[in-house]
């Protein structure tokens, strides 16, 4: 049980190709709305593609499609790293 909890962190804190597991999104409604449009949402697998320069957005693949997201949102997303 320990180390699964150190796979547990903020999308923000992941590296360029780790992948994870969404546990919990802690925004406000209408973010998590337009977050599950774009495949986004608790359960879905993704891989952070790449970062911005100075970290300032972050690319991830969701189930196929590539999304970006500002890092104030990706520190406001948990999940799991699933790294192999």
């Amino acid at each position: 049980m320990f180390l699964h909890t150190l796979y547990i962190m903020k999308l923000s804190e992941l590296q360029a190709q780790d992948k994870a597991v969404i546990l919990h999104i802690q925004n406000e409604k209408s973010v998590e709305s337009r977050l599950r449009a774009l495949n986004i949402f608790n359960g879905q697998q993704i891989t952070v593609i790449k970062f911005s320069p100075f970290r300032s957005s972050v690319l991830v693949d969701s189930g196929g499609i590539r999304v970006a997201m500002r890092m104030q949102i990706a520190k406001k997303i948990t999940v799991r790293r699933t790294n192999d």
